[in-house]
């Protein structure tokens, strides 16, 4: 992640194979999050001229072109290589907050109601249910016999 990273939720460590390199990159972004994610995959290159530049590239870009010299990298699982990191992939995601989506449904109290959703979770009128339903992707809302009023879940 070049950009961005602070958008990001992480779930714990990224997956990496035996040189250390992430394989298998995945993240969730912060509710309200907005600004752009910059994700570059890059490749060693082990083609090093005497000046300490990449040689026969061809169009890859340079992970950091001016600071080349200083991105000289050794690896120690290929005899000591010298090698830089050629971007080879780059990934921009614009994010944005995602619209809020209001639905009302009215319901007597001789009715219940199963609703779904991703992570639901009860945030207003739980006294007028007979039990607080759990958090989670279904909730039955089971209203209170003489019930009046209104109960607010929202889908997070």
């Amino acid at each position: 992640i070049v950009e961005g990273e602070d958008l990001i939720i992480h779930d714990g460590e990224p997956k990496k194979n035996e040189n250390g390199d992430v394989t298998d990159m995945r993240f969730r972004f912060k509710p309200g999050a907005e600004g752009t994610v910059r994700v570059q995959e890059t490749i060693r290159w082990y083609g090093i001229d005497e000046n300490n530049q990449p040689k026969d590239h061809g169009d890859a870009e340079l992970l950091n072109p001016e600071l080349v010299g200083d991105k000289i990298k050794h690896d120690p699982n290929n005899e000591n290589k010298p090698y830089v990191e050629l971007v080879i992939t780059e990934w921009v995601v614009n994010v944005k907050p995602g619209e809020v989506k209001e639905l009302n449904h009215d319901i007597t109290t001789d009715n219940d109601m199963m609703i779904q959703g991703t992570n639901l979770k009860l945030v207003e009128g739980g006294e007028l249910l007979e039990s607080k339903p759990e958090d989670g992707s279904t909730m039955a809302l089971k209203p209170l016999r003489n019930a009046n009023g209104k109960v607010v879940v929202e889908n997070r």
